[in-house]
């Protein structure tokens, strides 16, 4: 990626000229988070300029520094400092997801959707890997996130299932056993949790039978075992093969 050389400008923007990028990666944003940077601006001022690019109808895109940006509208600051490039669409996309990778402030779904967008408009894996800075196998498993239900993928964007919890659902073929096992799991939920959470309800799903569901006297291996101390192998294979049907409602 190469981002534009022009020289960096610093200006104070009227806060009114300033308009989200509809398109960036990030889509959740933690209300008690931005309350937080609003106080803390209050108090200190805005430390780090944001990101913004120049439009023809002279307002001015965030690249960078949303979270920034909502939280001096919070404290309704009339205008706000900020580092003006001019930047092409495609350096525009590349510099928001290195930032927030790079920050750590997209969920795991959040970049699944971003791989998603860039995979369908024609960059492979390894590319998006070399754009990040990762490594294929970091894409890979996002983009392997896009699997799980639209529910399990809004919690994953507020936080409610980690990126351990999810690798843990996607290992559930069975998906109505996936979302009864979703339902009862959060982020803290640790791997061995999940592990007895789907056997309890591996064993609902699947109850044994209870002895007075069987008619026993009709099982030919029953039988078989009951009047002979010793069988022939043979006897005793072809008899469970009776019994397999029996039970199968085949005879």
């Amino acid at each position: 990626m190469t981002i534009s050389t022009l020289r960096d400008v610093v200006s104070e923007v009227p806060i009114e000229r300033i308009l989200p990028d509809l398109n960036q990666p990030r889509k959740y944003f933690n209300e008690r988070s931005i309350n937080e940077l609003a106080e803390s601006i209050r108090n200190h001022g805005l430390l780090q300029p944001i990101l913004v690019r120049p439009k023809s109808d002279g307002t001015y895109q965030i690249v960078h520094g949303e979270r920034r940006f909502r939280a001096c509208i919070a404290i309704k600051l009339s205008s706000v400092k900020c580092l003006v490039k001019e930047l092409s669409d495609s350096e525009v996309a590349d510099i928001q997801l290195i930032e927030n990778v790079e920050r750590d402030d997209l969920a795991d779904i959040e970049l699944a959707w971003e791989f998603k967008r860039r995979v369908d408009n024609g960059q492979t894996h390894s590319q998006i890997a070399e754009i990040i800075r990762k490594t294929r196998t970091f894409v890979t498993q996002r983009l392997a996130l896009l699997h799980l239900s639209q529910e399990e993928q809004d919690r994953m964007l507020r936080g409610e299932l980690s990126f351990s919890n999810a690798r843990q659902l996607l290992s559930i073929k069975d998906v109505s056993l996936r979302m009864k096992v979703s339902q009862q799991i959060s982020s803290e939920t640790t791997v061995a949790q999940i592990a007895m959470v789907k056997q309890e309800n591996v064993t609902r799903v699947t109850p044994p039978e209870s002895p007075d569901e069987i008619e026993v006297e009709q099982l030919a291996t029953y039988k078989l075992l009951s009047n002979q101390k010793t069988v022939r192998s043979t006897a005793f294979l072809a008899a469970v093969g009776q019994d397999l049907k029996f039970l199968r409602g085949e005879t």
